[in-house]
């Protein structure tokens, strides 16, 4: 989750600010960059709660956070 959010987010932020000038590759990129975030989001997800055995546990702060 750390590698989608921190590098992908900042390469989606990167490309949507500042490739004004590749104005044909800037959505492309920008797309395949959130693209991967949700899909490993999503990866992430499942493979969370098939190791809490589909059950989710609302003990802790950071789970009834999230």
């Amino acid at each position: 989750m750390w590698f989608a959010w921190t590098i992908f987010g900042v390469a989606q932020i990167w490309t949507g600010r500042y490739l004004m000038h590749w104005w044909k590759w800037r959505l492309f990129m920008h797309s395949v960059f959130g693209g991967l975030v949700g899909v490993l989001t999503l990866a992430g997800m499942i493979i969370i709660l098939v190791w809490l055995s589909g059950g989710l546990y609302y003990d802790f702060t950071h789970n009834v956070a999230g």
